[in-house]
């Protein structure tokens, strides 16, 4: 077997092309301030939704009027450099994948011939990988750091935030208890829905791999299948891959629809249990509290309430659900991970091998005068994927210079 190259990522990433650094540096600084703009639109919504609590008419305008024109700033900011974020690693990304494809062609065509008899290198196969697959490669270097940044700055803001202005109670019970839970129940939704590119199983992959390299195989040959009245042969085996594939959908759709309804329901079991601690967490805080401390009435007649018990409990709540998405599609994206890291190892284990018969080598013996004379003597030989059936048996031939020959077998001429 040949070995499994490591360091797939260092690889790829000194594959980049001519400023394609400088787009991933962006990309990061891009993705840092998105991950944290999130998490301050959860905040300011908070405060938007304790306003219309207050009885005062002249301070609910001004606090509109503030926390919807930063609503507003933040959204705008989110827009642009999530924009600039998918620009900087997406126009990275296809730099990386043209490279890629560039360099498999380019080993493809210094293999020897016999190279493409294994089943394993079909026109099929190499065609999906060359299409699909390397594609899939370039995301190990984009999305994952996308991801890693964003996901770094969500935990870091997010906690600072629920630790300056929340509850400590309620941020420790969200912390070590209400998060972990809701971002795997967001994982399994994203799984189960299908958010996430990468959940399928391996059957199921390797079942529409087949079946697509199939159909590649009989049209290229189709000349070849008409000859030998093989159509029925290969429709019946393309069926039997496809029922093959439906089978486990069927079988992936009912364990798909269980795990939904237990996340939906967990997380409304959470949510309740979440509202029932922060509910108790402020009745404590009530205690040793006198009305002043939480009414106030100034010299119009207009009464003034304290908010910080509100904001002490919501805001850790939406900043919660502000963390758990992102988080969720990280890990649910996982998958992804690694059928790219596969990909990339398949990649590079292509673009390693050593052709037995280099076309593009300048190495070995050149004669010193060339005929065009050619003579063979007792060829024996079979075709690696089939070593029992013998295509030549003691075959000799000789042909003179400048002599047009043509040779006709049982499956194809030349």
């Amino acid at each position: 077997a040949e070995p499994k190259p490591t360091n797939v990522v260092s690889r790829l990433f000194a594959m980049r092309s001519t400023g394609d650094g400088l787009l991933y540096v962006l990309g990061t600084l891009f993705a840092a301030v998105s991950g944290a703009t999130s998490i301050f639109t959860s905040y300011v919504f908070t405060k938007l939704i304790g306003i219309f609590f207050n009885p005062d008419p002249d301070e609910i305008q001004q606090q509109t009027l503030l926390y919807g024109s930063l609503q507003l700033a933040l959204s705008t900011l989110m827009v642009v450099s999530s924009t600039l974020e998918t620009a900087c690693f997406g126009t990275a990304g296809e730099h990386l994948t043209r490279t890629l494809r560039a360099r498999s062609m380019r080993s493809l065509l210094r293999q020897e011939i016999a190279f493409f008899d294994d089943d394993a290198n079909s026109a099929g196969e190499l065609t999906s990988f060359l299409g699909a697959n390397v594609a899939l490669v370039q995301s190990l270097l984009g999305e994952r750091l996308n991801t890693f940044v964003k996901a770094v700055m969500l935990l870091a803001v997010g906690i600072g935030l629920m630790f300056a202005v929340g509850f400590w109670e309620v941020t420790l019970m969200i912390l070590f208890a209400a998060l972990p839970l809701l971002v795997m129940i967001y994982a399994t939704l994203f799984v189960v829905l299908g958010l996430a590119k990468g959940a399928k199983a391996k059957g199921k992959r390797e079942a529409v791999d087949g079946a697509g390299a199939m159909i590649g195989e009989v049209v290229t040959g189709i000349r070849t299948v008409a000859s030998f009245n093989a159509e029925h042969r290969f429709f019946r085996e393309y069926c039997a891959r496809v029922d093959a594939q439906a089978a486990l959908d069927r079988r992936s759709a009912v364990k798909n629809a269980f795990a939904a309804g237990a996340a939906f329901g967990m997380m409304m079991f959470l949510l309740a249990g979440v509202f029932k601690w922060s509910s108790q967490v402020g009745l404590w805080r009530l205690h040793g509290l006198t009305l002043a401390d939480v009414l106030r009435v100034d010299s119009d007649g207009c009464v003034h309430i304290n908010f910080d018990l509100f904001q002490g409990m919501f805001i850790p709540i939406m900043v919660m659900f502000g963390i758990a998405p992102p988080l969720s599609a990280t890990f649910a994206n996982a998958t992804d991970a690694t059928a790219s890291g596969n990909a990339a190892r398949r990649l590079f284990t292509a673009l390693d091998r050593a052709s037995l018969l280099d076309p593009t080598s300048a190495g070995g013996e050149s004669g010193q005068v060339v005929r065009g004379a050619v003579e063979v003597v007792d060829v024996h030989f079979a075709y690696p994927a089939a070593p029992a059936v013998k295509v030549c048996c003691g075959y000799s031939l000789s042909i003179g210079a400048g002599q047009t020959v043509a040779l006709c077998g049982a499956s194809g001429s030349g």
